[in-house]
């Protein structure tokens, strides 16, 4: 092997490392398709243009400090104490919880507050919620700090690869409708509540309702009604008999006079 060829494998390797160190982002990415991830697109509907998680192309540089979008932190199965599902989709839905970020889930107290939530549409293309916390790890996040993200799936449910989108960014006080939601006809709104990075974690309280009155409950089924009972006669009394009087004797005929003697003359 020549001394040419030596110098040029090694400069290939060098120059391969500094494009690794200068790229820690996208390479962030390629780990992520290792995982089963795939891409983020964003508001506009472009492939790669999700740049509130590392799966949207955030970065071309060695800033590696964010996380992924609330779809893929539901897929990676690294929170599966702090990620939930729930379904809008009942009648008379409506349900406020408070969500901490990704960033300072080592603050959170195991399962107390999701990091993802899962909205169950019924369909493959379902929606995830999540606060996106710009601290710790995510503090070099490139989109949507400190507010509530939410994302949709193509399909597979958010649990294995499928292209998702960012679908509304979400400051304190502000709502976004999903109209006939999983083609239910209702509409799902999710509203921030509030949302504090004063504390540790910081946390965003939200309010997830489809608007819908709650399916009446029933009414116990009374005991029906005995059919009314007629009244007990008395008892007919036995016919009392007249008592039957003493039998009247047959008429005796009267003894005749006795026959006087005859009466001889003299």
């Amino acid at each position: 092997m020549s001394y040419d060829i030596v110098a040029a494998g090694t400069y290939l390797f060098e120059a391969s490392l500094a494009r690794i160190k200068a790229d820690t982002a996208v390479d962030v990415v390629k780990l992520g398709h290792n995982f089963g991830l795939a891409h983020s697109g964003g508001l506009d509907g472009a492939t790669y243009t999700d740049h509130t998680g590392s799966m949207g192309n955030p970065h071309y540089s060695d800033d590696g400090f964010q996380c992924f979008n609330p779809a893929k932190n539901f897929q990676l199965n690294w929170y599966n104490d702090a990620k939930i599902t729930e379904d809008p989709r009942v009648q008379g839905y409506s349900k406020t919880l408070t969500l901490v970020g990704v960033g300072e889930y080592n603050y959170n107290i195991r399962g107390g507050n999701p990091v993802t939530v899962r909205l169950e549409t019924g369909t493959g293309a379902d929606y995830f919620v999540g606060f996106n916390r710009a601290t710790g790890p995510n503090r070099l996040n490139d989109q949507g700090d400190n507010m509530v993200n939410i994302i949709q799936v193509n399909g597979n449910n958010g649990e294995s690869y499928s292209q998702s989108f960012l679908r509304s960014l979400l400051s304190q006080g502000q709502s976004y409708a999903i109209s006939n939601f999983g083609g239910t006809g209702k509409t799902v709104t999710i509203t921030v509540n509030s949302i504090n990075t004063s504390t540790s974690p910081g946390t965003a309280v939200v309010t997830i309702s489809n608007n819908s009155t709650p399916s009446p409950t029933n009414p116990p089924t009374p005991n029906p009604t005995p059919a009314p009972v007629p009244p007990t006669l008395p008892p007919t009394p036995a016919p009392t008999s007249p008592p039957t009087p003493n039998p009247t004797p047959a008429p005796v005929p009267p003894n005749p006079p006795p026959t006087p003697a005859p009466t001889y003359p003299a």
